[in-house]
């Protein structure tokens, strides 16, 4: 496949765009309400993305260049994790200052907002109830006992 090219295998979708003057991937089919990014300071704004997506689940992959603030909500009935990759400067998703080890949820049940100057993340995407289930079963738990956390997850140590 080549850059900007998108293609559908068995309903998966795969939308790859690079050095983009902005960020909208209307055509990933992911399942969001909404999705933007507004640069809030001077200088060059690229955006690059790689998202699969079969309406259902998604992974992507994300970098952008200027200070700006994201928003995304999600489809109610989803859940999905951000996680930061590299940054220069601050970097907070949800209002939390990102760490090399952070990983973090929505909060409110179906928004992330982001804020910082170059960055690159990773995301996923999947419906919040078989997450749960999974979730349930892999803890030997019935799923109407977990509630899901929002915002910040610490998977180990900070390293500095």
């Amino acid at each position: 496949m080549q850059v900007g090219e998108r293609s559908r295998i068995l309903g998966v979708s795969v939308w790859r765009r690079h050095g983009l003057p902005d960020y909208a991937p209307v055509e990933a089919k992911m399942p969001l309400v909404e999705n933007s990014v507004t640069q809030v300071a001077p200088g060059p704004f690229v955006a690059s993305a790689t998202i699969v997506s079969n309406g259902e689940v998604t992974a992507a992959h994300t970098s952008l260049t200027a200070q700006s603030v994201g928003s995304i909500l999600l489809k109610p009935g989803f859940t999905g994790f951000l996680m930061p990759v590299r940054w220069a400067g601050e970097f907070r998703l949800n209002g939390v200052t990102a760490t090399p080890n952070t990983v973090h949820m929505p909060v409110e049940r179906e928004s992330m907002h982001t804020r910082g100057g170059q960055r690159e993340q990773l995301g996923c995407i999947l419906p919040r109830a078989r997450f749960v289930e999974t979730v349930a079963a892999l803890c030997g738990a019935d799923p109407d006992a977990l509630a899901l956390h929002e915002g910040a997850l610490q998977l180990s140590p900070d390293v500095s």
